[in-house]
């Protein structure tokens, strides 16, 4: 687990240190006009724990972070940690008792709490860290039903009948986030993409057997990351340029403009990054071989 869990948390630094200097160009030396060594190193000195991953919303007295969502990063290492600790030393007790009692306390907590924003908890725990464990514990549930699907033998009437509820399961998600973003509407998606998933992994489904797991899935995996990452430097570009008198709703007049900048951004970064980790090795041994005596 030790291994495994390093290798998560080196994955992530290189991938949030990259998006931390984009956002630092961009939000506080271009459009923060932030000249001076000294001045840089003042702001600096608070920012670059950020790609430590171990600055948080709930120590930083609600305060934002400089690239928002790579916290998200944050919340999935310390959640997965806790959780992969858990299957390994209490896996009986965590899936029978712990982990559908934090499913149930927290969907309850979540649909019925005032205020859901991510700095509600001034603590450790804030309420997007709690999300995050949240949804990892409902990501269980659907392997558990994925690998229940897998054991069961459907004629050809059965895959149809699952294809189709695996399509209506997504095109109903679909609406749920094109129109009804809403606390309890989120919690309906969150139920249907938990079976729908399961239905596509299990490759039972005539769709899910047809789109398995390959080099371009997993290349909108690494797209998604780096959209995610990189789109609020962009969103920072649009608002302080573009938008700067009128109001932050008049940019989804250019939704399109902003959808198709963000993705050139997103998709150079995730080239970049492969280019990381190929260089990343080769880097290691230069160093090995000139730092090092060797043998």
């Amino acid at each position: 687990m030790a291994e495994l869990y390093k290798k998560r948390y080196v994955r992530f630094f290189w991938y949030c240190l990259i998006a931390f200097v984009l956002t630092f160009f961009v939000a506080r030396i271009w459009l923060g006009k932030l000249h001076g060594i000294a001045y840089i190193c003042d702001i600096l000195s608070e920012d670059i724990w950020e790609i430590l991953l171990v600055k948080f919303l709930g120590f930083n007295r609600g305060a934002h972070l400089l690239n928002v969502p790579a916290w998200t990063l944050n919340c999935m290492l310390f959640a997965e940690f806790f959780v992969l600790g858990m299957l390994t030393f209490w896996k009986r007790q965590f899936l029978t008792f712990l982990m559908p009692l934090s499913v149930i306390f927290g969907a309850g907590y979540w649909m019925n709490v005032e205020d859901i924003a991510i700095k509600t908890v001034h603590i450790f725990f804030t309420f997007g860290m709690l999300h995050v464990y949240f949804l990892t514990c409902i990501g269980i549930f659907a392997h558990g039903i994925c690998k229940k699907l897998k054991e069961i033998s459907f004629s050809k009437v059965g895959r149809y009948a699952l294809t189709a509820a695996e399509l209506m399961g997504y095109g109903i998600c679909v609406l749920i986030t094109l129109y009804r973003p809403f606390r309890y509407y989120r919690a309906c998606f969150i139920l249907v993409a938990t079976f729908v998933l399961a239905i596509s992994f299990s490759g039972k489904s005539f769709a899910g057997s047809m789109l398995p797991a390959n080099t371009f899935t997993n290349f909108c995996a690494e797209l998604s990351l780096s959209l995610y990452l990189t789109h609020y430097p962009v969103l920072v570009v649009f608002r302080d340029i573009l938008f700067k008198s009128v109001d932050i709703n008049d940019l989804y007049r250019q939704k399109f403009v902003f959808l198709c900048c963000a993705l050139a951004v997103a998709l150079a970064y995730t080239y970049i990054m492969r280019g990381v980790f190929k260089m990343l090795p080769i880097v290691k041994e230069k160093l090995k071989s000139v730092m090092l005596e060797q043998p």
